[in-house]
């Protein structure tokens, strides 16, 4: 909307792939702008799906809470290897001239959210200014295409107030006002129709009003609008999945899933995988899930221990031996799984040498572990004249019980 011209667009891209390719934390940078995008999507379902977390995102809908924060060089060099990279494309490098000094001029007011975020991550300078203007007298002359960029830019201008609404509806949502929210994504789709995402906030105010059948509706016109966008099959799955109608449900987080892998998509993926008796992919869908940041990573991490914890307990609660001073085994037990265990049994084995295992037998360990607990325990084999006898026993953790 701020810029002029297609070159100045150019000037855009191509300071951002020096970024990526720099690696000036573009990696952060992406996953980041991505999730927020599409994580604010789904917030404002709020408390109705456990949300909370990505709910509260919703006021902070400026992708600058995700970017990586750029230092001076790493500005400068994106700009300078940028304009290379245009003109090598055919765009007049004076484009990227242009852009930083309307970035400085806007940077004045600051006015606007999405501006403020990201001049915060991208700081504009007359530095920067000038040192844009001396590299571009050394490149060649290339196409600005002016008349063809404003004819490409018409209908977004013709909806910018729409999407004014939009945030409005949003900031609506996030105080818990959904009839305020749906007056104006009214106000939003009557000037544009076809943006599948002002019918997805549309199925969240409805939801937020304990309409489902309302709500289910918006987020399928939200699909039928734009079916490759991840955030609407995720809203549809969550609800359906609310309702009870898993199978339906599983459909829309699958294809969410495959658009986006998304903790959300894979941990009610991995419930209903549960539920089918699919232990095996339920394990692979937690274990996704739970690689992601917030509570239902956690959600993750705990329902994926619940179920490892059953076949290899071993690899949460961790167990080792020692010699206490009056030469017994000691037994240190570690409980490193985010859920409580109850009733720890360990198998002692005396090896005959390094490779060949003697006699084993069980012990009970401690009858409670919370999440973190350490717990030692003397044991009655022993004593040990010399510390070297205790090397030839071994110890591990062969089956607990979870307090769920």
């Amino acid at each position: 909307m701020e810029l002029e011209d297609e070159s100045q667009l150019a000037a855009v891209l191509a300071h951002e792939i020096v970024h990526a390719a720099a690696r000036h934390s573009a990696a952060q940078m992406t996953r980041g702008t991505l999730l927020s995008i599409g994580a604010a999507a789904v917030g404002v379902a709020g408390s109705n799906y456990g949300l909370g977390e990505m709910g509260s995102q919703v006021a902070q809908m400026g992708a600058a809470a995700w970017m990586a924060k750029y230092g001076r060089s790493a500005e400068l060099e994106s700009d300078a290897y940028g304009m290379e990279y245009m003109a090598r494309a055919g765009y007049d490098p004076s484009g990227a001239v242009k852009l930083q000094e309307t970035f400085v001029k806007l940077s004045e007011g600051r006015q606007q959210d999405f501006l403020s975020g990201l001049f915060a991550s991208h700081p504009p300078s007359q530095e920067r200014v000038d040192a844009n203007r001396i590299k571009a007298a050394t490149l060649p002359k290339g196409v600005i295409n002016r008349e063809l960029y404003q004819r490409k830019i018409a209908q977004i201008k013709r909806d910018q107030p729409a999407y004014k609404a939009q945030e409005a509806a949003m900031k609506a949502l996030s105080a818990d006002n959904p009839k305020t929210a749906l007056s104006e994504l009214d106000k939003a789709i009557a000037i544009q129709p076809d943006d599948g995402y002002f019918w997805e906030l549309r199925g969240h105010a409805w939801a937020m009003q304990k309409n489902m059948s309302n709500a289910e509706q918006a987020f399928t016109t939200a699909i039928r609008k734009n079916p490759d966008y991840f955030s609407h099959h995720l809203s549809r799955g969550l609800l359906r999945f609310e309702e009870g109608k898993k199978t339906s449900a599983r459909s829309d987080l699958e294809k969410s899933y495959q658009l986006l892998p998304t903790p959300y998509a894979g941990y009610y993926l991995g419930e209903i995988a549960l539920e089918n008796g699919d232990q095996k992919n339920a394990i692979n869908y937690f274990q996704s899930a739970a690689q992601g940041g917030g509570e239902m990573a956690k959600k993750a991490q705990a329902r994926l221990a619940v179920l490892e914890l059953a076949t290899a307990p071993h690899k949460y609660i961790i167990s080792q031996l020692s010699l206490t001073d009056d030469g017994y085994l000691r037994v240190t037990v570690k409980n490193n799984s985010p859920v409580t265990v109850t009733n720890v049994k360990l198998q002692v084995t005396e090896m005959v040498n390094a490779f060949i295992a003697g006699g084993s037998s069980t012990m009970n360990g401690p009858r409670q572990l919370s999440p973190g607990q350490q717990v030692s325990m003397k044991t009655r084999i022993g004593p040990f004249a010399d510390g070297n006898d205790a090397t030839r026993y071994r110890i591990q953790v062969s089956s607990v019980e979870v307090d769920e």
